[in-house]
């Protein structure tokens, strides 16, 4: 996770990372999850389809794809 080059969404969204400091870690992943989309829906690349698929495809109960008024909000 943190050897380089080290990836910023991966980071913030594993739970061995700051995830775990992430009060409304599911508003941030729906952030995440829009914007990732709107990016390979305009050009497709596997390693952000990779990432996608790792870190942000919908589970079940997750909130639906929005933008949340605050973003981040720490413990």
């Amino acid at each position: 996770m943190l050897r380089p080059p080290v990836n910023l969404v991966r980071l913030g969204l594993e739970p061995r990372g700051l995830a775990r400091l992430v009060v409304n870690l599911d508003d941030v992943r729906a952030v995440f999850r829009t914007r990732l989309s709107r990016r390979l829906a305009a050009a497709p690349d596997p390693e952000p389809a990779a990432l996608y698929e790792e870190l942000l495809s919908p589970r079940p109960g997750d909130p639906p794809t929005r933008r949340p008024a605050r973003t981040w909000r720490s413990r």
